[in-house]
């Protein structure tokens, strides 16, 4: 997937899970907050990023793999700093913000592996067994 299209349906999905939010709160009467939203464009940029470096080593075949897990982790760590200090600024545990962020961290992460998915199909060739029984 081109970059520019790829920004294109990230965008479209983090409105698409802004709208679902704001339709949900007056269907479940709640008050929205304003960090439910914050979330969501957190995770549009928090995915940008990975996607972006992802694609910086596509060309590096025994690098991207790194790249891929690397952003992942950077994803998930950077996740659970930003729920936490949520958490804490707000003073409460509210329940439905970390069930919201993290449907929202799964269904971005998604699309993200979707999105880089056809570039790992040339690493997944058979390769041949070296002599101490690792692939090389």
């Amino acid at each position: 997937m081109k970059a520019g299209s790829f920004f294109i349906r990230l965008t479209f999905l983090a409105i698409s899970m802004a709208a679902a939010i704001g339709v949900s709160t007056i269907y479940l009467k709640l008050v929205p907050q304003a960090h439910w939203f914050l979330a969501v464009v957190f995770l549009w940029g928090i995915t940008l990023l990975t996607y972006r470096l992802n694609m910086a080593f596509v060309s590096k075949p025994a690098q991207h793999i790194r790249a891929l897990m690397l952003g992942n982790l950077v994803r998930m760590f950077l996740s659970l700093l930003f729920v936490g200090g949520v958490i804490w600024k707000t003073g409460q545990k509210d329940i439905v913000f970390i069930a919201i962020f993290f449907l929202g961290y799964f269904i971005f992460t998604f699309f993200e592996i979707l999105a880089v998915l056809p570039n790992l199909r040339p690493d997944s060739k058979e390769t041949p067994a070296a002599e101490d029984g690792r692939k090389t």
